[in-house]
C-alpha cells in the first residue's frame, strides 16, 4: 500500500512538473511556482544584502545564497508534502553577505501542489519573510 501511495504521489509530481514546463510563460504571467521550488526574492527595497538558508525536513541544511538587493534565488529538488524552513539573514552592508547580521527571520513552510514563493520585505517593525 506504501508503495503505490509513493508511485502515485510521484507520478502527480512528474505530472505536474511537466504541465508547469510546458505552461512556462503563462505560468510566469500568472506567478505560478512550479512544484519542487523554493523561490526567494529580495526585492530592491530592502537595502540590505540576504544570506537565504533552506533546512529540509531533519533540521539539516540543503540550500545557501546570498542574494544581494533586486535577486531572486530558485532551489530545485524539494518534493510535496515535507516542510521546509526558510531562513534570512539580513545583513548590515548591500553589497554583499559579510558583515553582521541585523536581523534574523525564519518561517516553516509546507511543500504542495505548487512550489514555495517566498520574498524579504521591510516595515516599521522590522524585517520579515512573506508568502506569495
Amino acid at each position: 500500500m506504501k508503495k503505490i501511495l509513493l508511485l502515485l504521489t510521484l507520478s502527480a509530481i512528474l505530472t505536474s512538473s511537466i504541465a508547469f514546463a510546458q505552461d512556462e510563460d503563462e505560468n510566469d504571467q500568472l506567478g505560478v511556482v512550479p512544484p519542487t521550488l523554493i523561490k526567494v526574492t529580495n526585492p530592491a527595497q530592502t537595502e540590505h544584502a540576504v544570506w537565504v538558508t533552506i533546512y529540509n525536513g531533519i533540521a539539516r541544511i540543503s540550500d545557501v545564497a546570498c542574494l544581494t538587493p533586486g535577486k531572486v534565488a530558485e532551489f530545485w529538488g524539494y518534493m510535496p508534502p515535507f516542510e521546509y524552513q526558510v531562513r534570512a539573514e539580513i545583513m548590515e552592508g548591500s553589497a554583499d553577505c559579510g558583515g553582521r547580521v541585523i536581523s534574523d527571520q525564519a518561517v516553516l513552510l509546507k511543500m504542495g501542489v505548487v512550489g514555495i514563493d517566498t520574498y524579504i520585505y521591510r516595515d516599521e517593525k522590522g524585517f520579515h519573510i512573506g508568502t506569495k
